[in-house]
């Protein structure tokens, strides 16, 4: 949840990273596409695709290595400052993993990245997922959204809403996006396990 402690080893930086240390860990940080298969994934990808149904959806997962002036960032849930996730997505293991997002290994504008509390994963999500694209008529109570986007995040972190930074972007960060109304972007950082969970979806009318 916000404001949790940071991440514990003997590498930590008790004191704030120098620029120069930051900019170096996102240089030297180890980054590694991981197979994150679920069915609840595979439900929240296909509903996107029907919903979303004149644009996509992709994901994709990632585990990082430790680099301490990274650390410090992460256990404080700051990387949607000073443009570090931005930073973070033009890695070589992110664009490898995600080859349809169609990333720009060039410095990505201001994407826009915002911080939420943690137990807000599933709300936004569920939102989501209701409310469609640009041609879908949210009908129901929402209830069956909701129960997908509870499984979906059960299958990525076990429901440890504690141990997570949840951001989202509304932000149109690579050609991929149609920058209309429905982009979005949601970053999910396991941050016991060391791993990143990137869901992007898009429509146009």
């Amino acid at each position: 949840m916000m404001g949790a402690a940071e991440p514990s080893g003997p590498g930590n930086i008790g004191r704030r990273p120098t620029q120069a240390e930051l900019d170096q860990a996102l240089a030297d940080v180890a980054i590694t596409p991981i197979p994150h298969a679920a069915p609840a994934i595979d439900e929240v990808l296909a509903r996107f695709r029907q919903t979303y149904c004149n644009g996509n959806a992709l994901f994709a997962a990632f585990e990082i290595g430790a680099e301490p002036a990274l650390d410090w960032h992460i256990g404080r849930n700051q990387l949607h400052l000073d443009t570090i996730l931005a930073r973070f997505l033009v890695h070589p293991a992110i664009r490898a993993g995600l080859p349809d997002l169609i990333i720009d290994p060039s410095p990505l504008p201001d994407i826009e990245f915002e911080l939420h509390d943690s137990l807000e994963v599933d709300t936004l999500l569920a939102r989501a997922l209701y409310h469609g694209g640009a041609y879908w008529h949210a009908t129901g109570s929402g209830m069956p959204e909701k129960a997908l986007a509870l499984r979906f995040c059960d299958a990525l972190f076990e429901l440890r809403f504690d141990e997570i930074a949840f951001y989202t972007s509304s932000t149109a960060w690579t050609d991929w996006f149609y920058d209309i109304a429905w982009d979005k972007t949601f970053v999910v950082l396991d941050k016991r396990h060391r791993r990143l969970f990137l869901l992007a979806v898009t429509d146009t009318d």
